[in-house]
């Protein structure tokens, strides 16, 4: 189900021909984990635990081999008492036989059972291993959406503030012509014109980086026109990090290799029966080929393990194993607590920044308009005027990159909250 979801995300996201590409940040991310070789190794891990648990269960199936030798020995058994009339034959030499043995599982102690949950436990470590794997690809992703995020909000803006600057200039242009206002305001108004002209490309520039950037991680082609919209931090259900997914999957391996340790010291239960032909058969004393056969049960319990130590120390062993995978999570959960508060942090200040900006754009809007009046009664030099204008754009252009910024760090945050 999980796949189907992945797999409809990008069918959905794919560019169609006249339409304009709206690309979230939910969608990137799902397209960079579904495209990557890891999710690739994801999908096949099931098969190959498919094909292991068919290898386990197959030590119920009975065994059957075949055997045949020939052998001389230099000595055989025989009788060294003559009675009158009997004639006790000494076996030959060389003897020969073909034998199928037959051997039938009843009762393992519940090795096989076991040895199908361990197998479970370390798939499913495997998994979540590459889970933490593609889950750190997202921050990459984060990062580089936001990249271009940025560049295509300063670039729209840029644009805007061009064509603000453009209709200026044929004010003035006319202006001129007139004899009103002096040549030297169009000029300085032209190299204002320049100036957002070479911050226009270098914004497309940086854009193109950015996308160039995440149609590798991604491996989807977004068209120039595409527009990268805002991220908004949805409050989500309580998620479980997939590092702290991957500690506990650990843990349950040692214990599913604690229970093998256990059941190793169970006594086992078989059947096996053996066919035969050869000289001699059964009967050690006849030279004559023959048929036989054999048929019983067999009991078998190793003991040693009781006294010797080997248990006691093994499931030690896997006790450690779990003590430490509690210290590298606790480790891990420290340097994360550490992390989420800097993030945390830098939140509250991009926030301050992107209030005060828009406090600040606030007051340059009025400061702007308000020397416009006073140029237009001739009050103010157009000079003046046009650093209320520069003032005004670089207000804007700074309110821009702290919206941005706060989104960018909002989106951090939930993706170390395992959110994203």
């Amino acid at each position: 189900m999980r796949n189907f979801w992945i797999q409809l995300t990008c069918i959905v996201a794919l560019p169609l021909t006249g339409w304009s590409q709206n690309i979230t940040l939910e969608s990137c991310l799902n397209q960079a984990v579904a495209t990557n070789p890891l999710y690739r190794m994801q999908e096949r891990l099931p098969v190959i635990e498919e094909a292991q648990a068919k290898q386990v269960t197959a030590m119920w199936l009975p065994s059957l081999k075949l055997g045949g030798q020939a052998t001389w020995q230099s000595q055989v058994t025989s009788v060294p008492i003559e009675f009158p009339g009997i004639n006790i034959p000494t076996p030959t030499k060389d003897q020969y036989r073909v034998t199928a043995d037959v051997q039938q599982t009843i009762w393992d102690g519940g090795m096989i059972q076991a040895q199908e949950q361990l197998l479970k436990a370390q798939t499913a470590v495997q998994q979540q291993s590459l889970e933490t794997q593609l889950y750190a690809i997202k921050e990459q992703v984060i990062q580089t959406y936001f990249n271009i995020r940025l560049a295509q909000d300063q670039l729209n803006l840029l644009q805007t503030q061009q064509q603000s600057i453009q209709g200026r200039l044929k004010q003035i242009h006319d202006l001129v012509n007139a004899q009103i206002t002096s040549i030297s305001d169009e000029r300085q108004l032209e190299m204002k014109a320049e100036e957002l002209a070479l911050n226009i490309l270098d914004a497309r520039a940086q854009k193109q980086v950015a996308l160039d950037a995440l149609e590798t991680l991604t491996g989807q082609h977004y068209d120039t026109t595409a527009v990268f919209e805002d991220y908004t931090m949805a409050t989500a259900d309580e998620t479980q990090h997939p590092m702290i997914a991957l500690y506990a999957r650990q843990t349950e391996a040692t214990k599913a290799q604690e229970t093998i340790i256990l059941r190793q010291n169970r006594p086992q239960i078989g059947a096996f029966a053996t066919a035969g032909y050869g000289r001699p058969g059964l009967n050690m004393l006849s030279n004559e080929f023959d048929t036989y056969a054999i048929v019983g049960a067999r009991l078998t319990w190793d003991l040693s393990k009781f006294y010797n130590g080997t248990q006691k120390h093994a499931l030690a062993v896997q006790r450690l194993q779990r003590e430490q995978i509690q210290d590298q999570q606790d480790a891990w959960q420290k340097g994360q607590d550490v992390q989420m508060q800097r993030e945390e942090n830098a939140l509250a200040s991009a926030e301050r920044s992107r209030d005060s900006w828009d406090r600040r754009l606030a007051l340059a809007q009025a400061n702007r308009k308000d020397y416009e009046g006073r140029y237009d009664a001739g009050l103010v030099a157009y000079s003046e005027l046009l650093d209320r204008i520069t003032e005004e754009q670089t207000a804007e252009q700074m309110v821009t990159q702290a919206r941005v910024r706060a989104q960018w760090q909002e989106a951090r945050i939930a993706w170390l909250k395992g959110e994203l």
